[in-house]
């Protein structure tokens, strides 16, 4: 197996939670960027976007981890 097409298979996998878990809790990507900033680590909404939208091939561990605090949920 490919390791990019595994990373970006799993980016994708992540990018779809991301947007389920905030759209289900009626959270804009803006406040979601908010959050993590509040938390510590920036994430500014046009990540968020790229990301949701599938124009980021990666998310960095500290991205991962930052996202699923901000939308308490667990980062697996």
């Amino acid at each position: 197996m490919e390791q990019a097409g595994w990373e970006q298979r799993l980016t994708r996998t992540i990018a779809s939670e991301v947007r389920r878990v905030r759209l289900a809790r009626k959270l804009s990507a803006q406040k979601l960027a908010d959050r993590c900033g509040q938390l510590g680590f920036p994430v500014p909404r046009s990540v968020i976007a790229n990301l949701e939208n599938g124009y980021r091939e990666s998310v960095s561990v500290a991205e991962l981890l930052i996202l699923a605090a901000a939308l308490d949920i667990a980062p697996v």
